[in-house]
């Protein structure tokens, strides 16, 4: 997208949180971020104010890292988020 593609200094991460909200937006996506969502294990089900930095469609979490590279321990730190079930 062209919110990551600017060349040019690089920008902080609510920078790029914001430029992906609009990109987005553009794109028409409903987009959110900070806001209560509906956590589901199994037959349970809880509201819970979730920390995220974006909520694409109600399905998809982002969290914005502004970093030149992915390193290892950033792939496993982040791989428990990836399994979080969030409900619409």
């Amino acid at each position: 997208m062209k919110c990551t593609r600017t060349k040019g200094q690089a920008c902080s991460e609510s920078v790029y949180e914001w430029r992906l909200t609009m990109e987005l937006g553009i794109r028409g996506h409903r987009v959110e971020n900070q806001s209560d969502v509906i956590v589901r294990y199994k037959q349970f089900q809880k509201t819970v104010a979730l920390k995220f930095d974006l909520l694409v469609n109600r399905c998809l979490l982002v969290e914005v890292k502004a970093v030149e590279a992915v390193i290892p321990i950033l792939r496993f730190l982040l791989t428990p988020v990836q399994n979080l079930s969030v409900a619409p």
